[in-house]
């Protein structure tokens, strides 16, 4: 058992464990060479510095990636190991170089998350000193269930247009400015992921009050099972606005607009200690469907 540096050569090797380890993980959907390409030529990430592959007899076996975020002075260690080759000792092998690495790139703390049904992952964090410091909720709406309540105020809903890259930063900044974990984004970083595979400018809504920009949704349709299932990636409110229910209306129009995209379920992700939030999309319809947990370890 070997670890050496990611080369763009192993691409194909990356996608194929994270694709074995998802299915055994019990996740939906392909992770295709060319999904591996785009999610690793992101313009924050520098994985021929930052990744790392484990071979088992010159087979590649798992891999490690760091993300760092040192603005917030901490790194995302994420990482899959493929099944045939699990319970070896190749996980914690690559959570112990993802940390080393952490700390070499000058990172205080290291972050990783894990399903809460995933035991393994989760004693193996427990075990190399990672701590549960926060937990995300799996949220899913089953579109009968949809409590639209009473008819929110009269806003603009528009779809964001091309050139509008910093506008959609700025309002996530100031949305999620403070908030556990946010790493603030540069118009750069949206800018590609909106032109990587199956994202379009349209699929972001942008709320206005006035001709002012005050809230925003970005969405996204995703085939899980034969079912079209509608993705809210990131919702926030301009935090000079809130109060006055834009929040909700700017919900409502984005599970509207899945729908009409031919959603039958809407799913997202919130922290738990978001209780606006969660209030928010319980009152909705929106039910739990699973938890994943954060572990820190500091460096």
């Amino acid at each position: 058992m070997r670890l050496r540096e990611f080369r763009w050569s192993d691409v194909a090797a990356y996608a194929t464990i994270t694709q074995e380890a998802r299915q055994a993980d019990g996740g939906h959907g392909d992770f295709t060479r060319r999904d591996a390409e785009e999610y690793l030529g992101q313009p924050n990430l520098r994985p021929e510095r930052d990744c790392f592959l484990a071979e088992v007899d010159g087979t590649p076996a798992g891999y490690v990636l760091v993300v760092p975020e040192l603005v917030i002075d901490r790194a995302i260690i994420e990482g899959a190991v493929a099944p045939a080759y699990r319970r070896r000792g190749v996980g914690r092998m690559l959570l112990d170089h993802g940390v080393a690495h952490s700390r070499s790139l000058g990172a205080k703390l290291a972050h990783v998350s894990a399903s809460s049904a995933a035991t393994a992952v989760r004693r193996l964090c427990e075990g190399a000193g990672f701590a549960e410091v926060n937990r995300q909720l799996q949220m899913r709406l089953d579109l009968r269930d949809l409590v639209a309540g009473e008819s929110a105020p009269s806003h603009v809903v528009r779809h964001l247009r091309e050139g509008e890259e910093a506008l959609i930063t700025d309002l996530q900044n100031k949305a999620f400015a403070g908030s556990w974990g946010f790493a603030p984004n540069v118009p750069e970083e949206l800018r590609y992921r909106l032109r990587m595979s199956g994202s379009r400018h349209e699929d972001a809504l942008i709320l206005e009050v006035d001709g002012k920009p005050s809230a925003y949704c970005w969405t996204k349709i995703q085939t899980q099972g034969g079912q079209r299932v509608g993705l809210i990636w990131m919702i926030g409110v301009d935090p000079e606005m809130r109060g006055l229910g834009l929040g909700r209306a700017m919900l409502l129009a984005s599970v509207d607009y899945l729908s009409r995209q031919g959603a039958e379920s809407v799913e997202l992700d919130v922290y738990a200690d978001n209780a606006p939030a969660v209030g928010l999309y319980e009152a909705t319809g929106f039910r739990r469907r699973g938890e994943v947990v954060f572990y820190e370890k500091r460096l």
